[in-house]
């Protein structure tokens, strides 16, 4: 199934990275190797998370306060947003 990481996502995927790695080296690492294990179960499973807002679904991360925001069909996946669950909350 194609996946397709939206600028946005990606943005907030960038500046967490660099966050964590100043923070302590290798952590940085870790967020991403978390953050890639929650889309490869997406992958596997899209339909396993629940829905946030009416089709969005929402996959926290384990160890890091973050959700991954997506939307999912019979060809591809969508990754919205990935969020920072202390500084954002969905608006419904």
């Amino acid at each position: 199934m194609k996946l397709i990481i939206r600028k946005e996502a990606e943005q907030t995927i960038s500046h967490a990275l660099a966050w964590y790695e100043q923070q302590r080296t290798g952590l940085g690492e870790h967020f991403i190797s978390e953050l890639e294990h929650c889309l490869g179960r997406i992958r596997q499973h899209p339909k396993l998370y629940s829905v946030a807002y009416r089709t969005i679904r929402r996959a926290p991360l384990r160890t890091f306060p973050f959700s991954v925001y997506y939307l999912a069909n019979d060809r591809q996946i969508t990754v919205l947003r990935v969020l920072h669950q202390r500084q954002h909350q969905p608006s419904g």
